[in-house]
């Protein structure tokens, strides 16, 4: 059995709740990341925020058709707290859980990335592309045979 522990992102970059979107553009943009795990002040994982959940926020001003964009984005940027368009309280998996149990989860949720804790501790992320990367290698290994 493959452990969710073997497959996952160690370590992931975090943000606070409290930080403003300006600090989850930044780590999108400059880090390339789709996924943020959110603690609180005693390192609780409370959300996660996506990059879709982001870019929705960011639309707005054309969903509202605002005038100035520019001056409406910077504002939300800058005032917006990541709590306000995180998903609270996101279902995560522990990082001795199988492969299995992750993919069933993310499946049945249609979500594309899981906080992994040990205990109540965030350790890492799993991602729908982190179970296809690795279907495709053992597929790859079992074809050489």
């Amino acid at each position: 059995m493959i452990l969710v522990k073997n497959v996952m992102t160690p370590h992931p970059e975090v943000v606070q709740e409290g930080d403003t979107l300006e600090v989850v553009a930044q780590l999108f943009k400059e880090r390339g990341y789709h996924h943020l795990p959110v603690l609180n002040e005693e390192n609780d994982l409370v959300g996660i925020i996506s990059s879709t959940d982001f870019e929705r926020t960011i639309h707005g001003a054309t969903l509202f058709k605002v005038v100035d964009k520019q001056a409406y984005n910077e504002t939300i940027l800058k005032t917006m707290l990541v709590y306000n368009i995180m998903v609270k309280d996101p279902i995560s998996v522990q990082q001795d859980q199988s492969i299995e149990s992750a993919y069933t989860i993310l499946k049945q949720g249609n979500f594309r990335c899981l906080p992994v804790l040990d205990e109540n501790e965030l350790v890492g992320i799993v991602t729908a592309q982190d179970l296809l990367d690795y279907f495709m290698v053992q597929h790859k290994a079992a074809v050489k045979l």
